[in-house]
Protein backbone atom coordinates (compact mmCIF):
# COMPACT_ATOMS: atom_id res chain seq x y z
CA UNK A 1 0.00 0.00 0.00
CA UNK A 2 2.21 2.40 0.87
CA UNK A 3 4.98 1.87 -2.06
CA UNK A 4 1.56 1.98 -4.39
CA UNK A 5 1.26 5.49 -2.74
CA UNK A 6 4.74 6.11 -3.48
CA UNK A 7 4.54 5.64 -6.82
CA UNK A 8 1.43 7.59 -7.08
CA UNK A 9 3.06 10.79 -5.62
CA UNK A 10 5.79 10.35 -8.00
CA UNK A 11 3.50 10.15 -11.30
CA UNK A 12 2.25 13.35 -9.60
CA UNK A 13 4.91 14.73 -8.90
CA UNK A 14 6.19 14.57 -12.38
CA UNK A 15 2.77 16.02 -14.05
CA UNK A 16 3.20 19.04 -11.91
CA UNK A 17 6.73 19.66 -13.37
CA UNK A 18 5.76 18.84 -16.84
CA UNK A 19 2.70 21.15 -15.99
CA UNK A 20 5.21 23.86 -15.04
CA UNK A 21 7.50 23.49 -17.67
CA UNK A 22 4.46 24.29 -20.39
CA UNK A 23 3.51 27.53 -18.15
CA UNK A 24 7.07 28.37 -18.75
CA UNK A 25 7.32 27.81 -22.26
CA UNK A 26 3.73 29.29 -23.16
CA UNK A 27 5.43 32.88 -21.13
CA UNK A 28 8.47 32.27 -23.04
CA UNK A 29 6.76 32.16 -26.54
CA UNK A 30 3.37 34.58 -25.84
CA UNK A 31 5.45 37.43 -23.69
CA UNK A 32 8.73 36.94 -26.00
CA UNK A 33 10.57 36.26 -23.15
CA UNK A 34 14.85 36.36 -23.47
CA UNK A 35 16.27 33.92 -20.97
CA UNK A 36 19.86 33.90 -20.50
CA UNK A 37 20.73 36.56 -22.77
CA UNK A 38 22.42 39.87 -21.83
CA UNK A 39 20.39 43.18 -23.72
CA UNK A 40 21.92 46.65 -23.70
CA UNK A 41 19.73 49.39 -23.66
CA UNK A 42 19.45 52.68 -26.19
CA UNK A 43 17.02 55.06 -27.14
CA UNK A 44 16.45 56.28 -30.51
CA UNK A 45 14.47 59.93 -31.70
CA UNK A 46 11.36 59.78 -34.17
CA UNK A 47 8.86 62.65 -35.74
CA UNK A 48 6.27 59.99 -35.29
CA UNK A 49 5.93 56.69 -33.78
CA UNK A 50 2.01 55.72 -34.30
CA UNK A 51 1.40 52.02 -33.97
CA UNK A 52 4.52 51.12 -32.59
CA UNK A 53 4.27 49.87 -28.66
CA UNK A 54 6.16 48.50 -25.37
CA UNK A 55 7.23 45.22 -26.25
CA UNK A 56 6.71 45.34 -29.75
CA UNK A 57 9.97 43.54 -31.65
CA UNK A 58 13.25 44.88 -32.83
CA UNK A 59 15.45 43.18 -35.24
CA UNK A 60 18.06 42.99 -37.63
CA UNK A 61 17.70 42.05 -41.31
CA UNK A 62 14.34 39.71 -40.22
CA UNK A 63 15.95 38.86 -36.94
CA UNK A 64 14.63 39.02 -33.39
CA UNK A 65 17.51 41.04 -31.49
CA UNK A 66 15.55 42.92 -28.64
CA UNK A 67 12.84 44.50 -27.92
CA UNK A 68 10.75 47.85 -27.25
CA UNK A 69 11.06 48.87 -23.61
CA UNK A 70 9.49 52.46 -23.81
CA UNK A 71 7.38 54.91 -25.78
CA UNK A 72 7.05 58.43 -24.48
CA UNK A 73 6.19 61.57 -26.51
CA UNK A 74 8.70 64.70 -25.71
CA UNK A 75 7.95 68.24 -24.87
CA UNK A 76 8.17 68.65 -28.32
CA UNK A 77 6.11 66.87 -29.49
CA UNK A 78 8.57 64.36 -31.01
CA UNK A 79 8.97 60.72 -29.52
CA UNK A 80 12.03 59.04 -27.75
CA UNK A 81 11.81 55.08 -28.14
CA UNK A 82 13.69 53.03 -25.30
CA UNK A 83 14.88 49.93 -26.49
CA UNK A 84 16.99 46.78 -25.96
CA UNK A 85 19.69 44.73 -28.09
CA UNK A 86 21.60 41.63 -27.49
CA UNK A 87 24.71 42.38 -26.24
CA UNK A 88 26.13 40.78 -29.38
CA UNK A 89 24.63 43.53 -31.53
CA UNK A 90 27.20 46.57 -32.19
CA UNK A 91 25.47 49.55 -33.13
CA UNK A 92 27.26 53.16 -34.60
CA UNK A 93 26.52 56.71 -35.49
CA UNK A 94 25.97 55.36 -38.53
CA UNK A 95 23.22 53.36 -37.63
CA UNK A 96 19.88 53.85 -38.43
CA UNK A 97 16.72 52.69 -36.65
CA UNK A 98 13.03 51.93 -39.01
CA UNK A 99 9.74 51.82 -38.04
CA UNK A 100 8.22 49.37 -40.01
CA UNK A 101 5.07 46.85 -40.48
CA UNK A 102 4.88 43.70 -38.92
CA UNK A 103 1.42 43.08 -40.89
CA UNK A 104 -1.07 44.63 -42.49
CA UNK A 105 -3.26 45.03 -39.52
CA UNK A 106 -0.99 47.39 -38.06
CA UNK A 107 1.54 45.76 -36.17
CA UNK A 108 4.63 47.70 -35.82
CA UNK A 109 8.42 46.17 -35.19
CA UNK A 110 11.72 48.41 -35.00
CA UNK A 111 14.35 47.71 -37.35
CA UNK A 112 18.25 48.69 -37.20
CA UNK A 113 20.15 49.08 -40.16
CA UNK A 114 23.75 50.04 -40.46
CA UNK A 115 23.60 53.37 -42.32
CA UNK A 116 26.12 56.33 -43.94
CA UNK A 117 28.06 57.95 -40.66
CA UNK A 118 31.09 57.33 -38.17
CA UNK A 119 31.71 53.86 -37.85
CA UNK A 120 32.43 54.96 -34.02
CA UNK A 121 30.51 52.48 -31.59
CA UNK A 122 27.35 53.85 -29.75
CA UNK A 123 27.53 52.99 -26.26
CA UNK A 124 24.64 51.72 -24.30
CA UNK A 125 22.17 54.45 -23.19
CA UNK A 126 23.55 56.68 -26.28
CA UNK A 127 20.59 58.01 -28.27
CA UNK A 128 20.17 57.37 -32.45
CA UNK A 129 19.07 60.69 -33.10
CA UNK A 130 16.04 61.70 -35.64
CA UNK A 131 18.34 62.20 -38.66
CA UNK A 132 18.96 58.76 -38.35
CA UNK A 133 15.24 57.29 -37.94
CA UNK A 134 12.72 57.10 -40.41
CA UNK A 135 8.62 56.99 -39.19
CA UNK A 136 6.59 54.02 -40.75
CA UNK A 137 5.09 54.28 -44.14
CA UNK A 138 1.21 55.95 -43.98
CA UNK A 139 -0.30 52.36 -44.44
CA UNK A 140 -3.94 54.27 -44.48
CA UNK A 141 -2.86 56.76 -47.52
CA UNK A 142 -1.20 54.13 -49.20
CA UNK A 143 -3.96 51.66 -49.49
CA UNK A 144 -6.36 54.19 -50.04
CA UNK A 145 -4.47 55.62 -53.23
CA UNK A 146 -5.12 52.22 -54.40
CA UNK A 147 -8.52 52.43 -53.63
CA UNK A 148 -10.34 52.10 -57.20
CA UNK A 149 -8.45 49.34 -57.68
CA UNK A 150 -9.04 47.28 -54.68
CA UNK A 151 -12.41 47.53 -55.38
CA UNK A 152 -12.54 45.66 -58.66
CA UNK A 153 -10.18 42.90 -56.98
CA UNK A 154 -11.45 39.80 -54.64
CA UNK A 155 -10.33 39.73 -50.93
CA UNK A 156 -7.65 37.27 -51.54
CA UNK A 157 -5.44 39.35 -54.37
CA UNK A 158 -6.22 42.30 -52.30
CA UNK A 159 -4.35 41.01 -49.37
CA UNK A 160 -1.56 39.74 -51.86
CA UNK A 161 -1.25 43.07 -53.52
CA UNK A 162 -1.09 45.27 -50.63
CA UNK A 163 1.36 42.78 -48.50
CA UNK A 164 3.56 42.93 -51.93
CA UNK A 165 3.63 46.36 -52.29
CA UNK A 166 4.78 47.12 -48.33
CA UNK A 167 7.42 44.87 -48.56
CA UNK A 168 8.29 46.44 -51.87
CA UNK A 169 8.46 50.14 -49.96
CA UNK A 170 10.22 48.72 -47.12
CA UNK A 171 12.96 47.31 -48.93
CA UNK A 172 11.70 43.55 -47.73
CA UNK A 173 12.82 41.75 -50.83
CA UNK A 174 10.02 42.40 -53.02
CA UNK A 175 10.72 45.20 -55.33
CA UNK A 176 8.72 47.51 -57.20
CA UNK A 177 8.73 45.83 -60.56
CA UNK A 178 7.39 42.94 -59.44
CA UNK A 179 4.88 44.58 -57.85
CA UNK A 180 3.94 46.47 -60.94
CA UNK A 181 4.11 43.01 -63.12
CA UNK A 182 1.63 41.21 -60.43
CA UNK A 183 -0.58 44.36 -60.77
CA UNK A 184 -0.51 44.29 -64.29
CA UNK A 185 -1.96 40.34 -64.39
CA UNK A 186 -4.43 41.10 -61.99
CA UNK A 187 -6.01 43.48 -63.74
CA UNK A 188 -5.66 42.04 -67.38
CA UNK A 189 -9.26 40.90 -67.04
CA UNK A 190 -10.66 43.74 -65.76
CA UNK A 191 -13.43 45.89 -67.48
CA UNK A 192 -12.24 49.65 -67.39
CA UNK A 193 -9.05 49.38 -66.63
CA UNK A 194 -7.00 52.10 -68.12
CA UNK A 195 -9.30 54.09 -65.93
CA UNK A 196 -8.44 52.15 -63.42
CA UNK A 197 -4.79 52.22 -63.55
CA UNK A 198 -5.13 56.30 -64.16
CA UNK A 199 -6.92 57.01 -61.31
CA UNK A 200 -4.38 54.91 -59.21
CA UNK A 201 -1.79 56.93 -60.45
CA UNK A 202 -3.24 60.54 -59.79
CA UNK A 203 -4.13 59.23 -56.08
CA UNK A 204 -0.66 57.82 -55.57
CA UNK A 205 1.22 61.08 -56.98
CA UNK A 206 -0.42 62.66 -53.80
CA UNK A 207 0.63 60.21 -51.52
CA UNK A 208 4.37 59.58 -52.76
CA UNK A 209 4.70 63.13 -52.49
CA UNK A 210 3.57 63.32 -49.04
CA UNK A 211 6.23 60.32 -48.63
CA UNK A 212 8.87 61.94 -50.13
CA UNK A 213 8.23 65.26 -47.91
CA UNK A 214 7.90 63.06 -44.61
CA UNK A 215 11.64 61.09 -45.20
CA UNK A 216 13.59 64.50 -45.96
Amino acid sequence: MRARLIRDAIRLGTFLLVCFLGVIGLFAVFGQLRFGEKTSTYKAEFSNVTGLEKNDFVRIAGVEVGQVKKVAIQPDTTALVEFTADSSVVLTQGSRAVIRYDDLIGGRYLALEEGAGSPKQLKPGDTIPMTHTSPALDLDALIGGFRPLLKALDPDQVNALSGQLIRALQGEGATINSFLAQTAALTTTLADRDQLIGDVIINLSVVLGSLGDQNK
